[in-house]
């Protein structure tokens, strides 16, 4: 095999914060008691909570927050002034040590890199970022099921057969890929021969008028016709909204625009109107008002509310959806940091995914002997082989196995010192190891780096060191949600993204679909599809059934073929679940990945504390303590939970500084133990605790935040997509 190096794309995803760290600093209290100090940090807070643009961007991530907090957070101690002060403080950290990238509280930037001998970065003149503002796929649909209702719409939709539903002589089989484990049932059949004649016309492409006088029968019949088969399972037949759109109404209009009559059109233009007002009412008073108007339409129309999943994190909560770009000049990551992303980053990389490999190596071998045993050489249709496979226990012993004792040499050296606070590696050692990893499949990775500095003249001088937040491979994370469209050059980076992931595999990689659950997964349209459950956007020749597929063997390789996109790979199995992955079939046709940071390391619940582990001057692993939940009474803004967590500080010798990831949560809390709110927000999760608290150290720091516009210091994940063919290296 030959020796392919991973390969970096030119273009970063800069996810970082839309309100600067010095508004988390003016909330540091060190001075006078406990009580003292928790009055004038609740004092300093309710000034912050009362600028518009904070209250704004609470208003789409939950507006019964923000309902809550327009009122302000009022000067009494009664229980709801508590609560608040706990909601505003909760946000605060999100928005200010978070980057998470919902509206302009957590804008992206596109940066280039490399092309330039040093970092350039101009934040320019300053001002409100540029927004995308878009329908949710769950509101779109919505929309949608209204127009199906229509009974002047029905003749006009085409009726297309389910990509999970297989035709087999006269049996029709559904292939159940939205629960786990997957099923085959069995449906039934049309019991007449008109039925079965009107089946065989459902192309996507006819109309029920038009089929109708192929096979010489009226509407009206060929209409009942059509709704009997759609509740048997075997057609569907309303207007579906693609998956993966970035503007998931546009099919809509466009379809509204082809009906004899302009009614829907209007009422289509007339609802979207409503996005672009909420849109143009970003950072004025009105938006809330514009946000309840675009509500009250989207209601009136659909019947359905318009929110849903109201304090959520991974959910579309409300109508729309937002992402915003910072209004910056420039951000080139060119010089040292580039030569780091060259040079460095990929060491580390084939040694983040060691271990992931051989997971998926296992895997494979007994997916494929089990297949050699069950049909020999023969070509399978998929849902047979899915409908004969029971392999869920055995490949997750298998994987439970390798999680525990399989080669890490990072986590070797992760647990070499457990008593220590820093563990160091030379980067010559590293390279010397990652040598020997063998590559024997294709990778696709996210990587989410964080560079430490104290500000961009350090970069230049090669004086900082990176930081290792998570490695992505769901899918190409630099192509999700609404930030290609945000992207100043979309089409030539979008192409080059296609070009790079084309080059890695002896087929053609694909995006599976599957149907939405609790959040809008808008996505370039790079990559080919297959659709599984629900409906792709992509055109002829880029888009297979998951019904068509079928599995061979292939000089003792299992490999997945489609009739028109030839041999098919997987940038992820079919599944929902991340958990239901290693227990599936799919894993001979998918890449190496990894779905977060824990699929880095061999399983490390079992130890009180691990160091900080570095590379080179790459952080692989930050300092970690795992605290067991100690159950006790909790009453907010009290001096007890104050001295409760100092002296749980003091014991385990914790930082200024820390991240708290508490069972239930989904996303990690910011804690700086001199800002007393956040203290709180510590000691009442960690009072309610049912499983162990992970405290990790916050690194960067507050020194080495060198990411500074006229907002201040902002926290900054910079994604890099990398790409890697298979071979040897």
């Amino acid at each position: 095999m030959t020796t392919e190096p991973w390969q970096c794309a030119g273009w970063a995803m800069v996810k970082s914060t839309g309100f600067g760290f010095e508004l988390l600093d003016d909330l540091r209290v060190r001075t006078g008691t406990d009580e003292e100090r928790i009055a004038e940090c609740v004092r300093r807070l309710a000034r912050t909570c009362a600028d518009p643009r904070f209250l704004e961007a609470v208003l789409l991530s939950s507006r019964t927050a923000h309902d809550q907090l327009r009122g302000g957070l009022g000067a009494g101690w009664r229980s709801k002034d508590r609560r608040k002060v706990l909601v505003a403080a909760m946000y605060l950290q999100r928005f200010c040590a978070k980057n998470e990238s919902t509206s302009f509280f957590g804008p992206v930037y596109w940066a280039p890199v490399g092309g330039t001998e040093d970092v350039r970065f101009d934040p320019g003149a300053g001002g409100p970022p540029t927004l995308e503002t878009q329908w949710t796929h769950w509101a779109a649909q919505a929309v949608a099921d209204a127009m199906s209702a229509d009974p002047e719409v029905l003749p006009h939709i085409r009726p297309r057969i389910p990509a999970n539903l297989v035709r087999r002589g006269d049996r029709h089989l559904s292939v159940r890929y939205g629960d786990w484990p997957i099923e085959v049932v069995e449906l039934e059949g049309p019991c007449t021969d008109l039925g079965r004649r009107i089946l065989a016309h459902c192309d996507g492409v006819a109309t029920p008028a038009g089929i109708a006088e192929s096979v010489g029968a009226e509407l009206s019949t060929v209409v009942e016709s059509l709704a009997e088969l759609a509740r048997r399972g075997l057609v569907t037949c309303h207007v579906q909204v693609p998956y993966g759109l970035l503007d998931p109404l546009r099919p809509l209009i466009d379809f509204a625009a082809e009906l004899p009559d302009d009614t829907w059109s209007t009422v289509l233009t007339d609802l979207d109107a409503h996005r672009h007002a909420v849109h143009a009412a970003h950072a004025t008073p009105d938006r809330p008002a514009v946000l309840d108007a675009a509500d009250a339409a989207f209601t009136a129309l659909t019947g359905s509310p318009a929110q849903r999943n109201a304090g959520r994190h991974y959910a579309d909560r409300t109508i729309l959806i937002e992402d915003g770009h910072f209004a910056w000049t420039d951000l080139t990551l060119g010089g040292p940091v580039h030569g780091y992303l060259r040079d460095e980053a990929p060491i580390v990389l084939d040694l983040l995914f060691e271990l992931s490999l051989e997971r998926r190596r296992r895997r494979v071998r007994a997916v494929t002997a089990w297949f050699t045993d069950t049909f020999g050489t023969a070509v399978v249709p998929l849902d047979q082989v899915i409908a004969a496979a029971d392999l869920r226990e055995q490949l997750r012993a298998l994987d439970d196995t390798c999680r525990a004792d399989g080669p890490s040499a990072i986590t070797d050296l992760l647990l070499a010192d457990t008593d220590r606070a820093r563990v160091e590696v030379d980067l010559d050692r590293a390279r010397h190891h990652a040598a020997r990893i063998d590559f024997d499949t294709w990778s696709v990775a996210g990587a989410d780096l964080f560079i430490d500095a104290r500000g961009v003249a350090d970069l230049d001088a090669d004086d900082f060191r990176v930081v290792v937040g998570e490695v992505h491979g769901l899918h190409d994370q630099l192509l999700q949600g609404l930030w290609p469209a945000l992207h100043p050059c979309r089409a030539d980076f979008e192409a080059e993204i296609g070009k790079l992931v084309a080059g890695l595999a002896d087929g053609r990689i694909c995006d599976p679909v599957l149907a939405h659950g609790r959040k809008t997964l808008a996505r370039a349209e790079v990559l080919p599809e297959v659709e599984f459950l629900g409906r792709s956007p992509r055109g002829p020749g880029e888009v297979c059934r998951a019904a068509d597929l079928v599995v061979r063997l292939d000089g003792g390789l299992l490999v997945l073929e489609s009739p028109t996109l030839g041999r098919v790979h997987l940038t992820r199995p079919p599944t929902y679940s991340w958990d239901a992955e290693v227990e599936s079939v799919f894993s001979p046709f998918c890449g190496a990945r990894l779905i977060g940071a824990e699929d880095m390391f061999r399983t490390l619940d079992g130890h009180a504390h691990l160091p900080r582990l570095t590379i080179g001057r790459t952080v692989v692993h930050r300092e970690t303590w795992r605290v067991p939940p100690e159950p006790r009474p909790w009453t907010s803004l009290s001096p007890r939970n104050q001295a409760e967590v100092r002296a749980l500080r003091e014991r385990l010798g914790l930082p200024d500084q820390v991240y708290a990831r508490f069972q239930g949560e989904p996303k990690p809390v910011f804690v700086d133990f001199d800002i007393p709110v956040l203290v709180d927000l510590f000691a009442r999760h960690h009072a309610r605790a049912t499983g162990p608290t992970v405290i990790t150290e916050m690194l960067p720091g507050p020194t080495g935040l060198w990411l500074r516009d006229h907002d201040g210091r902002h926290t900054g994940e910079l994604r890099f997509g990398y790409y890697r063919r298979q071979g040897r290296r």
